[in-house]
């Protein structure tokens, strides 16, 4: 386990859960949930886009990559970049994401279905969490 990830995400849900903004947990974290055996390096997630506003004023000082637009790799989102106590958070905006699907060359739009969101649990904390299905086509 990682202290860092656990304090991060304790501090981050604390956030979400005061302002009621829906969240998803997806990436590695998710798949670590879900049983993979694979170190979490970063927490991804994903809120409504109309919930930003709620929760930008409480975690300003700890922005390293401004909210914006950006289209990197096989991504084409909005998001945010956190730093807190030397760990990276990712907070997309839901909708608006597309990925590029390398098999068909085109690009497909990430559906991040809150209700369906399993709620799975990393040392303690209940969080809502991608479904194995949806992280598989995700990853």
């Amino acid at each position: 386990m990682s202290e860092q990830v656990k304090s991060a995400l304790m501090w981050l849900t604390h956030i979400l859960d005061s302002q009621q903004v829906r969240y998803q947990i997806v990436g590695e974290l998710a798949a670590y949930i879900h049983g993979s055996l694979r170190d979490v390096a970063d927490i991804d997630l994903y809120i409504s886009k109309s919930d930003v506003e709620k929760i930008l004023p409480l975690v300003d000082t700890f922005i390293s990559k401004p909210l914006a637009h950006y289209i990197e790799g096989s991504w084409d989102l909005e998001y945010f970049q956190l730093i807190y106590q030397s760990q990276k958070i990712e907070i997309g905006l839901s909708p608006s994401t597309t990925i590029f699907d390398s098999n068909d060359g085109q690009w497909i739009e990430l559906e991040i279905n809150f209700k369906e969101s399993l709620l799975g649990e990393y040392y303690g904390m209940a969080v809502p969490v991608m479904p194995v299905c949806d992280l598989l086509r995700y990853k």
